[in-house]
């Protein structure tokens, strides 16, 4: 479904037009201006990267999979901050 040229077009319109009202909620409600300040921004593209990785990761591996605890899980990690690469998986020799 996701490679359909003219659904992508389609999907990245949306998520540009989602993180848009998603950045201009959270000035909202910080205060921020989303014209001159990154937080919103940064927040709402954490988010739609959040449901991007979710839903594409959802898409490969299919039933039983939940999507709901797939995103849950992306939202808790980038909540947290993500750790850097060395601490969540040894190093490939070679």
């Amino acid at each position: 479904m996701t490679g359909h040229p003219a659904l992508r077009g389609e999907f990245l319109e949306a998520g540009m037009a989602a993180e848009r009202e998603l950045a201009a909620a959270v000035a909202e409600r910080t205060g921020a201006d989303p014209e001159r300040e990154l937080h919103p921004r940064l927040v709402a593209g954490a988010v739609g990267v959040a449901i991007s990785a979710s839903t594409d990761l959802w898409l490969r591996l299919g039933p039983p999979a939940s999507y709901a605890d797939l995103l849950q899980d992306a939202l808790d990690q980038a909540t947290r901050g993500l750790p850097p690469a060395e601490l969540r998986r040894p190093r490939r020799s070679g």
